[in-house]
């Protein structure tokens, strides 16, 4: 049966006497006073200097095989089959047994070979494998054969130098070109219009009286819906103008009907006809009102007696069904219906002192879920008062954020400290719950 227990406390260290033990973990400090373990002997244990087995059960320091904690040195030969470069392991050096050597390059790596230091000689070779290119770099490079071939099929070769000699083609004037017969390569004239970037290109094939116009910067293209015979400029089509169309014969395309009244006015139609069409008679009176900074799912309301305006802090987005306000103060009760609250801010001030939690039920578990604690956002630990027992309950994680209930033998009671002396408190007794009395503490277990 539970009851109030004393709690003893003292100020000074517990005598404990007959205490008995073993120990598993890690001592701290240099080990001094520790019997029972075995030695190990060290020669030339010099700095830096690699340890190897002597085989006698001790160790020696090589003088040949340092590291500084950076670098490996080896005074000597490295022995080895397959050697790694690169701490992703980014090539390898093997013997593949058959008297060759090969270099391997991981993926994405560059070889490259030569003097590549900043102040070197500029002479060097890189494979490089990211670009699929091999790079030469010298002030000249040579390349001798009988046959050179550079490049085969549909394989591209560019020639990014500033100055190109070609041995076997004669120099030319300004008009000279290089082409290919076939064969070889040769020089050839050409009409130096060519070279004042005045040429256009023509679309279709030309008929007489059609007038010319640009499809674009340097192509033009007769139609034979605009003709001119010298005398008469035909168009077939519409006439769009930007400014006043004269002429003796001058008339505008359909019938236009009688208006009703004054509210009748000329209007385009569909196929571009100048037409007579009724609109509303309120255009002409003055109950419409005037639209002053208005956008795209802008709020709008009355700036004045006959302007409405919106505002971009003040918008409604149909789609996701968002009204957004950049500010916004209610001076009355806001009641929200609907399943779930999201109060997405950086701080959340409440002037309640108070805070009324299940206000729409009674006889459930009651509390507050954190967010976010082990390691999940949707669940976490929570603080709640269990029903069931009467009491207030922590549980570390693993309560879902929209959970109603809760299972209080996942968790621990919240000790409560009650103080009798100063506080004049009347103690609970439950499990876990702490009293001061008498200037001595007791514990209900």
């Amino acid at each position: 049966m539970a009851e109030w227990k004393k709690i003893i406390v003292s100020g000074s260290q517990a005598e404990l006497a007959g205490v008995t033990g073993s120990f598993t973990g890690s001592f701290f400090g240099d080990g001094s006073g520790l019997s029972g373990l075995s030695s190990f002997s060290v020669s030339g244990d010099t700095n830096n200097r690699v340890i190897t087995a002597d085989g006698s059960g001790g160790g020696v320091g090589e003088p040949n095989l340092t590291f500084d904690g950076s670098t490996l040195n080896v005074a000597g030969t490295v022995d080895a089959n397959f050697a790694t470069i690169g701490v992703l392991g980014d090539f390898n050096i093997q013997d593949d047994g058959n008297g060759n050597t090969t270099l391997a390059k991981g993926a994405g790596r560059a070889v490259r070979i030569g003097d590549v230091a900043a102040a070197g000689n500029a002479v060097e070779v890189t494979v490089d494998d990211a670009n699929n290119e091999v790079k030469l770099f010298a002030s000249t490079t040579s390349i001798s054969g009988s046959t050179v071939n550079v490049a085969t099929g549909v394989d591209t070769i560019n020639l990014n130098a500033t100055t190109i000699d070609i041995p076997n083609v004669a120099a030319g004037t300004d008009n000279t070109v290089v082409v290919y017969n076939g064969s070889t390569l040769l020089t050839d004239e050409i009409d130096s219009k060519v070279w004042d970037g005045n040429l256009v290109d023509k679309q279709g094939t030309p008929v007489q009286y059609q007038v010319a116009t640009f499809l674009d910067a340097d192509t033009i293209v007769g139609s034979a819906n605009f003709t001119f015979n010298n005398s008469t400029l035909s168009v077939t089509g519409n006439v769009d103008a930007s400014g006043p169309v004269t002429g003796s014969n001058l008339m505008l395309d359909g019938t236009l009907a009688d208006g009703a009244g004054e509210t009748t006015v000329l209007v385009i139609d569909g196929s571009g006809n100048v037409k007579s069409d009724e609109i509303d008679s309120r255009v002409w009176g003055s109950t419409l009102v005037d639209g002053s900074g208005l956008g795209a799912g802008y709020i709008t309301f009355a700036s004045d007696s006959d302007t409405i305006t919106g505002a971009s802090d003040f918008t409604y987005t149909t789609g996701t069904k968002t009204l957004s306000v950049t500010n916004a103060t209610i001076t009355g009760d806001l009641v929200v219906q609907g399943t779930t609250t999201e109060l997405q801010v950086t701080n959340l001030n409440i002037e309640d002192q108070f805070i009324l939690l299940n206000s729409g039920s009674t006889g459930a578990d009651t509390g507050i879920v954190f967010g976010g604690a082990g390691g999940s956002a949707n669940q976490g630990a929570a603080l709640y008062f269990d029903n069931d027992a009467s009491r207030l309950t922590y549980i570390a994680d693993g309560i879902a954020a929209m959970a109603t209930t809760a299972d209080h033998t996942t968790g621990g009671y919240v000790t409560i400290a009650y103080d009798v002396d100063t506080a004049g408190q009347l103690p609970v007794a439950a499990v876990g719950n702490i009293r001061i009395e008498g200037g001595e503490a007791f514990i209900y277990v």
